[in-house]
């Protein structure tokens, strides 16, 4: 066969962007790392006395994407077997097999995702945000047994490999550790739930609580999260500050001492003539019911630097938390962050191009 010189350059050309397609495919596999709960040796599962032996499993998560663990978002964290099959093995590598009873649980995974941080004292730190949920099935209908609502957080170790398994690690233990005790507990509540009810279970958790089901917020200052939650403030308002519309300082009211400003690093929010605020070293941010959430609007790293410090190393969660946070330190974006509703912590929902 004759090739002109023209076809030859073409050639050329392919062969040029084929190879360069499977250099990107192999590195993009050399920054992968494989989310597998069923991975290490090291995992403590000790095979426990049962009263199921079946699960089955729901994933309820807003984000399906599990996050980063490296700062430049190089190293994608991705669940090459799929998460089901993986929570269905651990099930029955915790059971003893000769203990089972005729009996069966939903696992529901609300929320798995990974970020890299560095905090305000410029130190490396993994998170990783598990929140999971363990029912007994009845016919149609389903009962609490267990659930896991919690921010894991494990510290730089200088082998960046050491780094990554312990983080991984943390993760996988507790979710196994999560199933262990599940599969010994009956329920202790009468309540039920269908699997409608399952799936937007976080709308009826919601509504038992009297933050997110009053029309009128109570004016008063709260330390904590369930404070707020409940709707009991700890303090009483003395005196309030505004500049331009924004509110830019809050006394509390002192018994023989009148009105003394009050600490925002140690404030988790303020209701002031029932308008709620949270509170961070920098200031007040206005916080807004939309549906059956609340929403904040402020600048990154303005929040990091100066939020309260029951809440430091909570804002990651998110589909942007792993992007923003690469850049903590210098980043000035502005963003949309929503309250969750178990935690109060921070998750954040929207980047605002400035």
């Amino acid at each position: 066969m004759i090739f002109s010189k023209k076809n030859l350059s073409l050639m050329k050309v392919a062969i040029f962007f084929a190879l360069l397609g499977l250099y990107n495919a192999v590195k993009a596999q050399k920054n992968l790392t494989e989310f597998n709960i069923n991975s290490l040796d090291s995992l403590k599962v000790i095979k426990v006395t049962s009263f199921y032996n079946h699960i089955d499993f729901i994933d309820s998560r807003d984000d399906k994407q599990l996050g980063f663990l490296d700062k430049k978002r190089i190293d994608t964290l991705k669940a090459i077997i799929p998460i089901e099959t993986q929570i269905k093995t651990l099930f029955h590598n915790c059971v003893d097999e000769t203990s089972l009873k005729d009996g069966k649980i939903l696992f529901q995974l609300k929320r798995l995702n990974f970020s890299e941080f560095i905090d305000r004292e410029l130190v490396t730190k993994a998170y990783c945000s598990l929140g999971a949920t363990v029912y007994k099935v009845r016919g149609d209908k389903f009962q609490k047994i267990a659930f896991i609502d919690t921010l894991i957080v494990k510290d730089y170790e200088f082998l960046k490999s050491s780094f990554t398994k312990k983080a991984l690690k943390g993760c996988y233990q507790s979710i196994s550790n999560l199933i262990s005790k599940a599969v010994q507990l009956c329920p202790d509540s009468s309540e039920y739930f269908s699997l409608g009810e399952v799936k937007n279970i976080d709308s009826i958790e919601k509504s038992k609580t009297q933050l997110y089901s009053t029309v009128k917020f109570k004016d008063g200052i709260y330390l904590f999260f369930e404070s707020f939650k409940n709707q009991i403030p700890e303090h009483v308002i003395e005196k309030v500050k505004f500049k331009k519309d924004k509110l830019t300082s809050v006394e509390e009211f002192i018994e023989g001492a009148g009105g003394i400003e009050i600490n925002r690093e140690y404030t988790y929010a303020v209701v002031y003539q029932g308008k709620p605020y949270i509170c961070t070293k920098f200031g007040f941010y206005p916080l807004e019911k939309r549906g059956i959430d609340f929403f904040f609007k402020g600048n990154i790293a303005d929040i990091n630097g100066g939020v309260s410090q029951y809440l430091i190393g909570t804002i990651l969660l998110g589909r942007f938390g792993g992007d923003l946070l690469a850049d903590i330190a210098t980043s000035k974006a502005s963003v949309e962050i929503k309250i969750d509703y178990a935690k109060g912590t921070f998750i954040i929902t929207k980047v605002f191009e400035d």
